[in-house]
């Protein structure tokens, strides 16, 4: 406790340290309080340089966005960091915890899924509109927490987000290679300069297989193999038009055959719903 106190007055302005909840990619996870609101730091150590500008446009980012399925940025340090060696920000507490603690809720329910995932496709599609497009690179259901309702998924970490090109024919003009203008989902996270709004398009073709398949995640590209195919295991005959027109859109290795953008995922879920209804 000695440790959190130090941290408190040295580092952390008002906020009181309950206690350490983990460390992330980026940065050490600490419970913190300030007066009756609970809430999560997040604190990164700047010594390198790419951490620092890593942490100053996730700020930035954070300071940007204003859509209620977006994590809300509390408080952070960054008007005052300088050159201090940590930088820090606080997020709300996760009450409900994350989507991938509560996934198997969603198991064969199509409806349900789809609700929840409409939702997060519109806190995707709001980064998406910025200009220039943020984004996120890392939409998994570790990163969906549930704050204050099992309702209200949000999306949290834009620790590795960056500003992409708005669409591929802008990709294209820098990249004179056609290899080079989308690499590869497994080789975009470690390639900023690449992103573009394909990239999250993918990972939310996963997300919502995994959500379906009650938390298995897909391996690849192969929704279709038997194995994984939703639509051999399950007998909702909507599934064939999630493999179809939502994983064929997204989980595919080639970017230029995915969705243009998430407008056009959300267009297509949205209906799914409607026939069931």
């Amino acid at each position: 406790m000695l440790f959190f106190r130090c941290l408190n007055k040295v580092e952390f302005k008002d906020w009181d340290i309950v206690g350490k909840v983990g460390v992330g990619g980026q940065g050490d996870i600490y419970k913190v309080r300030r007066g009756d609101v609970t809430a999560v730091l997040k604190r990164v150590k700047l010594s390198k340089k790419k951490k620092r500008k890593r942490f100053l446009r996730e700020i930035h980012v954070l300071r940007s966005m204003d859509h209620p399925n977006i994590i809300e940025l509390i408080d952070d340090n960054l008007d005052e960091i300088g050159e201090k060696k940590y930088g820090y920000y606080v997020m709300p507490y996760a009450r409900f915890g994350n989507l991938a603690q509560r996934v198997g809720e969603y198991k064969n329910d199509i409806d349900k899924s789809l609700k929840c995932f409409l939702k997060i496709c519109a806190g995707v599609e709001h980064a998406h509109k910025k200009y220039p497009p943020i984004v996120h690179r890392d939409i998994v259901a570790e990163n969906i927490l549930f704050v204050d309702s099992v309702e209200r998924p949000v999306i949290s970490d834009f620790g590795i987000c960056c500003y992409g090109a708005k669409s591929l024919k802008d990709a294209k003009e820098k990249n004179s290679k056609p290899e080079d203008i989308v690499p590869a989902p497994e080789r975009i996270k470690g390639r900023e300069d690449d992103a573009v709004i394909q990239t999250d398009i993918y990972f939310l073709g996963k997300l919502l297989y995994r959500m379906l398949a009650g938390g298995e995640k897909l391996p690849g590209f192969s929704y279709e193999a038997d194995k994984y195919n939703l639509a051999k295991k399950y007998t909702d005959p909507r599934y064939e038009r999630i493999n179809e027109e939502i994983f064929a859109g997204s989980i595919v290795p080639d970017a230029l055959q995915r969705f243009d953008s998430v407008g056009d995922m959300i267009e297509i879920c949205a209906s799914l719903i409607e026939e069931e209804s």
